[in-house]
């Protein structure tokens, strides 16, 4: 079983339950872009992941995606679609129908006044990056550009300007209504798009109640205030779309390395998303710079890849899924046969606490004994996380009564959760979790936890050989 967990998004491609219940096979976490679903949709289609999911016995968790501040396109003047190599069109701000141009003219009317965020000679992006615009002009409200290449221009599009700060932050009133929407049904995790700092999710907190934050790292401001924004969330991801145009393709590689080590750093979860496997969205296989892209990603250890247009509209989402394991599950076997026996010594992991000096020496004697899995009986997953952060050679197997932190553990590298039997003392937990061993045919294992019906402990260690 692999350890880096996959997230995937839900859309069009994934109507069909037969399609459903092998994305659920393939994936840890179901992810709901509030930018795009109605929640009518939303509850529905939850609604069908939870009847799969009890059916086929496998766990998912449920992510929803706000939208955030980001500028888009809310109209378009009569007949305007395409753009070609050195059109030049028109930037407004009034949103009016009676305000719309002649047909003839190409004018993108945008959500959000820009005017004096542009300067001459900024670049402004379409989309992901797929059209580039040229600032020629501005005067009267109006922004004067230039295409630099050929695209098509779909209205609800984001755009961003390089170089440029906007002054909006998240939450916007449409992701508080959202926030809502997901606390009323239960959600594992939300995402927040367009963070800028800890003081974003420290309002996000106050309604979301137990609810995993993610932090969308998407801007340079969020860059700058990276610590802070780590130690408010419960995990950050790398959304190399908006981010790549914000501090420059060239730069991207390094931002995620410094990204990725950061939240090692802190014991955080990581996940990557954007264009993993993008070509597949319409072809039945891969480009090999993807496959090699993806490898890298699980080199870096990083906790999650996430897919987003390969399973929302592709045309090939199982296949993308499939390939995405596959090439997982090889590159992991790569770096297990590989590494030598100082490979906990590589992660860098700051211990300062008991719970965190029982947890590295779990790891280690798991590694140096060769057992078959860490068993974490947990209230809290807290023990998990800490075990999860120092990504051991072996499995990780979180024992819970609550499906609620069941889900909340999806997002962890090496981490599998299952039910166990209640306990309320030390050698009830132990015989109860060598009940799953026997049912599993695990022989080999380590078990740490916290003292029963003490929450936030991880104060045990106890090694276990059935056969010895």
């Amino acid at each position: 079983m692999i350890k880096t967990k996959v997230i995937v998004t839900n859309g069009p491609s994934l109507k069909f339950n037969s399609v459903l219940k092998n994305v659920i096979r393939y994936s840890d976490i179901i992810r709901f872009n509030f930018s795009h679903a109605k929640e009518e949709e939303i509850i529905n289609t939850i609604s069908r992941i939870e009847k799969i999911s009890e059916e086929i016995k496998k766990d998912v968790a449920i992510l929803g995606d706000l939208s955030g501040p980001k500028i888009r396109i809310k109209r378009l003047s009569n007949n305007f679609n395409n753009v070609k190599k050195g059109d030049i069109v028109d930037i407004c701000f009034n949103k009016k129908e009676d305000n719309i141009k002649e047909d003839s003219e190409k004018t993108i009317y945008l959500d959000y006044n820009l005017f004096d965020n542009i300067k001459k000679n900024n670049i402004i992006f379409y989309g992901d990056g797929e059209l580039k615009f040229l600032v020629l002009d501005k005067y009267n409200g109006k922004v004067i550009i230039k295409a630099l290449n050929d695209h098509t221009v779909k209205i609800e599009k984001g755009i961003s300007v390089f170089g440029s700060e906007v002054n909006l932050e998240p939450p916007t009133k449409n992701d508080l209504k959202f926030l809502k929407f997901a606390v009323k049904n239960d959600f594992d995790f939300i995402a927040v798009s367009f963070v800028k700092s800890d003081k974003n999710i420290k309002q996000i907190k106050k309604i979301t109640g137990d609810i995993e934050i993610i932090s969308k790292i998407e801007t340079k401001e969020a860059i700058d205030n990276i610590d802070g924004i780590i130690r408010e969330s419960d995990g950050i991801m790398v959304a190399r779309g908006d981010l790549g145009l914000h501090v420059g393709i060239a730069k991207l590689p390094i931002t995620q390395q410094y990204l990725i080590k950061k939240c090692q750093e802190y014991q955080k979860p990581v996940i990557v998303a954007t264009q993993l496997l993008s070509s597949m969205i319409n072809s039945s296989f891969p480009t090999r710079a993807e496959a090699n892209d993806i490898a890298n990603n699980i080199f870096d250890r990083v906790d999650c890849v996430m897919l987003s247009n390969e399973t929302a509209v592709g045309k090939y989402p199982v296949e993308t899924l499939q390939t995405l394991n596959e090439i997982i599950e090889n590159t992991e076997k790569f770096i297990e046969s590989e590494e030598n026996s100082n490979r906990i010594n590589k992660i860098n992991t700051k211990i300062n606490k008991i719970n965190q000096a029982i947890s590295f020496a779990a790891v280690g004697l798991a590694h140096n004994f060769k057992t078959d899995c860490i068993f974490a009986p947990t209230q809290t997953g807290a023990t998990a996380k800490i075990l999860s952060s120092l990504k051991p050679y072996s499995n990780i197997i979180a024992l819970t009564n609550s499906k609620k932190i069941r889900n909340k553990l999806a997002i962890l590298y090496g981490v599998r959760a299952f039910p166990i039997e209640k306990y309320n003392s030390i050698n009830e937990m132990i015989n109860n979790v060598k009940k799953v061993a026997i049912q599993n045919k695990i022989n080999k294992f380590i078990i740490v936890s916290g003292t029963p019906n003490k929450f936030g402990t991880t104060d045990t260690l106890k090694y276990i050989d059935l056969k010895s």
